[in-house]
């Protein structure tokens, strides 16, 4: 990723095709979480998914830089609670 950002790189268009792709998965992912209620209505969809998205390849980049720093179940327990408060639907729950 962080060489197809340098100038003439082979792979930029590739990478570039990637990330949209990328960001259109995660944007069918949350209009289902919309839909189903899970997720609120009002997020910027675009916002959000670009926000999914450098959660997930910034834990992936630590974890390959310094794998031994990071404990990894914690941080995917931080960031479901944080994305709870972020995307939760606003409706109560039925449990």
């Amino acid at each position: 990723m962080s060489e197809s950002s340098l100038a003439d790189c082979e792979i930029g268009d590739s990478m570039m095709a990637f990330n949209r792709e990328t960001l259109g998965f995660i944007k069918a992912q949350l209009s289902i979480g919309i839909q189903r209620k899970e997720i609120r209505p009002d997020i910027d969809m675009d916002g959000a998914a670009a926000v999914l998205m450098g959660i997930l390849r910034g834990a992936m980049l630590h974890r390959i830089v310094d794998a031994g720093s990071l404990n990894a179940k914690a941080a995917k327990a931080e960031a479901m609670q944080l994305l709870d408060r972020y995307l939760g639907s606003m409706e109560p729950t039925i449990q």
